[in-house]
């Protein structure tokens, strides 16, 4: 019998978890924009949306959404499907957005729920840095899916109130309409969501970087003063609060020529600040007009089908109608030129444009020039030449795209207050090298596979492997490009013996400079991996544990390179969730269940291996997943997906997630290692260490985070304890975190 056995997530500790990197990139969840009932009555329905505000694509072929449902009733899932297929002819998105509806008894009088299930800020392709986008938007701008298996939104709805099912608009007086308030829920799902938040009456970004999600960052005043500005409202503060509970709060259009603001609807912000409906709702309608789908309160008898026109206005802004510019920055180059060339390509959806420019500037932007790009015969694919007149030193520059409707875009999107940087002259920057390594080999892998990532402000010439077998040197192997930053390699190892040979490399990245500058991972000397044989592990179950008839599934860690197998859960079967047990018993026949599984069935299973599991800090230890199945009844299997292992840093032992800053190693003994992306500061930073009274303990000026993405800071001489270090960029605090010092 073949039980589902689904683990959606295992995350297993060993040692200190604190001031972990997520590996997506920086993310964060917000609270929930909900739904208010009103007991009043209003029988008016607005019928399906026309397209006026166009956010699809015509090179759409495939689905934008997909649900999965958590104990909705059969009769609501036909109104939600009609609420997404209304939205399908609205939105588009290269990447599937999922949703997750849920049926479930909500607090007060509060009718439904709807948020991004997770924001992230500075994310490959991100319009404007350190500001948060919701999973579905951020999804669609980086073109790849940011949080495999997990939903982009969550919908919840009340399961004590009368909800009217039908698609016609015609709900009666005493009943809300089901499919006006799933298309509420969805808009705040794809984006009228953020951090505003109200606390002893001071107003705060709800987060620990207190950084604004993209619908905030666009809120302005009646003095068209923008909401997130800090130097004129700093989160927690009574300012603040005095903004967000004005009733004088707009959302603005910011793609217009040299980006003046212009107001496209007041939202919603009554003198008293209302957890759940303030901000995140617009102001000014009467039930049943034609833009009142994003009202804050239901009205029973009403059916709003239209997201309405300004909804739409402020979903593209938001960036659901974008331009994404898919663009290298110019690398440094060493020799004076009287030309540079620049190419770019627009990836958007089926825009003309009336001009595609680079303006760049010899003199921090006291002067400026400009050149227009020409379109190839690719479509949208522009090419160009600045006119570098031999000049040596800085070049600042940024792009800039109008459509034929005269909407005007910039990379990066808030030039020019923030540019990309050009020096031209002589190189003296080490390329960088971001590398997993590898620890660890089964005797059966006869050909591993290298993965590393070189960066440099020049271009690197070649990145290779030295590798030794029991000391002796072998021929090198050179890594061949697998996309635009990663590149691979094999290393042949058919003769190994795992008992007894050992096995290191190196591996050692030059750039294209006149110097060849190059660097080593590691730095000082070849990284060892250990070479272990796989255990047959029928032999242990026979003998530790007794076979259930039912199928179950064990995760097992194994210590001194699998010698010894221990259980690390309970059995793990159907009987652990009624889902599955429901389903496979219901659809049983004699021998065979016909039921089949969904992605709906997936469920988090969460495991800390220092909890009374045998594990302590400072093991090292590998897994397997032990399936015992009874073949007297058949049926659909067990599946594992986004299977994490998190654990303390103590080497570079990962690949650069968008948006991440490394620490290692930590705890720390002498020297602290600090890396970034390269993309991920673009001004000169300060870095600051603080012990836990906020005395400095170290600082850092100035230091130049474009054309080095790595620095270390000595603390042997200080005291051991815990501190945190923070970077800077003068204006606001860009990362902050916690160190260990032994």
């Amino acid at each position: 019998m073949k039980w589902i056995l689904l683990l959606f997530l295992l995350v297993v500790f060993i040692g200190n978890a604190a001031g972990q990197d997520n590996p997506k990139g920086a993310d964060l969840f917000s609270d929930n924009p909900a739904n208010l009932k009103l007991n009043k009555e209003n029988d008016l329905y607005i019928s399906n949306p026309r397209k006026s505000v166009n956010l699809t694509s015509s090179k759409k072929i495939s689905p934008t959404f997909r649900v999965t449902y958590r104990n909705f009733p059969e009769e609501a899932k036909i109104a939600f499907n009609y609420a997404v297929s209304i939205w399908e002819e609205l939105i588009y998105s290269p990447v599937p957005i999922h949703i997750e509806a849920r049926w479930e008894e909500l607090d007060g009088n509060i009718l439904a729920k709807g948020n991004p299930s997770i924001f992230y800020n500075n994310f490959l392709g991100t319009p404007i840095r350190n500001v948060y986008y919701p999973v579905a938007l951020a999804e669609k701008i980086a073109g790849k899916d940011l949080n495999a298996g997990a939903p982009d939104i969550i919908c919840k709805f009340s399961s004590k109130y009368d909800w009217y099912y039908g698609t016609d608009g015609n709900p009666p007086p005493t009943h809300y309409d089901m499919v006006s308030s799933a298309l509420h829920e969805i808009t705040h799902g794809l984006g009228f969501s953020g951090f505003l938040n109200e606390r002893d009456g001071k107003g705060y970004y709800n987060n620990n970087n207190e950084l604004p999600s993209i619908y905030d960052y666009l809120l302005f005043n009646n003095n068209n003063q923008q909401i997130s500005d800090r130097s004129l409202f700093k989160s927690q503060s009574a300012e603040l609060y005095e903004q967000i509970t004005s009733n004088n709060v707009m959302f603005c259009k910011s793609s217009t020529a040299e980006q003046q603001q212009k107001m496209i609807d007041w939202i919603f912000a009554p003198p008293v600040w209302n957890d759940g409906t303030s901000i995140y709702h617009l102001k000014g309608y009467e039930y049943g007009q034609q833009n009142s789908l994003m009202a804050p309160y239901a009205v029973k008898g009403r059916a709003i089908h239209d997201p309405g026109e300004v909804t739409l206005t402020i979903l593209a802004e938001l960036g659901w109608k974008n331009v994404v510019f898919d663009f290298n920055p110019l690398k440094d180059i060493e020799k004076a030129v009287a030309e540079w060339p620049v190419q770019v390509n627009l990836n958007t959806q089926d825009e003309a444009f009336k001009n595609v420019k680079v303006v760049y500037s010899f003199d921090d932007f006291e002067t400026t020039n400009h050149v227009y790009l020409q379109r190839s015969e690719t479509f949208n694919y522009f090419t160009g030449r600045m006119n570098l007149a031999f000049h040596t030193g800085q070049v600042k520059y940024y792009i800039e795209a109008i459509t034929a409707d005269n909407l005007y875009y910039r990379h990066p999107a808030v030039a020019p207050s923030k540019l990309f940087t050009m020096n031209v002259g002589p190189d003296k920057f080490e390329p960088q090298i971001f590398h997993n390594p590898v620890d660890i080999l089964a005797g059966n892998i006869k050909e591993p596979k290298i993965h590393a990532e070189a960066s440099n402000n020049v271009r690197i010439k070649k990145l290779r492997i030295d590798y030794k077998i029991n000391g002796r040197l072998q021929e090198p192997v050179f890594l061949a490009s697998m996309d635009k930053s990663v590149s691979s390699g094999s290393i042949p190892l058919y003769f190994l013996n795992a008992a007894t040979d050992k096995h290191e490399y190196e591996l050692t990245a030059e750039d294209n400079s006149i110097k060849d500058n190059f660097t080593t991972y590691p730095l000082n000397s070849f990284h060892e991996v250990n070479i272990i044989d796989i255990f047959d592990p029928g032999g242990y179950m026979n003998q530790n544990r007794k076979i259930n008839p039912w199928d179950y599934v064990n995760v097992e860690p194994g210590k001194n390179e699998g010698s010894f197998w221990f259980p690390l859960t309970d059995k793990y079967n159907a009987e652990n969730n009624i889902n599955w047990y429901t389903a496979f018993t219901n659809s049983l026949n004699q021998e065979e269940s016909s039921a089949y599984p969904h992605e709906g069935m997936f469920v988090n299973h969460a495991v800390n291996l220092t909890n009374n599991t045998g594990l302590e800090v400072d093991d090292t230890a590998i897994f397997r997943f032990q399936l015992a199945s009874d073949s007297s009844v058949t049926g659909f299997a067990w599946a594992n997906d986004n299977l994490e292992i998190q654990k303390s840093q103590d080497n570079k032992n990962r690949l650069f997630a968008e948006g991440s800053i490394l620490l290692y190693p930590n705890p720390v003994k002498n020297f602290l290692s600090i890396e970034w992306n390269e993309q991920q500061f673009e001004t000169p930073v300060d870095i600051l260490v603080t012990d836990v009274q906020g005395k400095i303990i170290h600082r850092q000026n100035d230091f130049d985070s474009q054309h080095s993405t790595t620095t270390r800071i000595d603390l042997s001489s200080v005291n051991p304890g815990m501190y945190m270090i923070s970077i800077n960029d003068g204006n606001r605090i860009l990362s902050s975190d916690k160190i260990l010092k032994n």
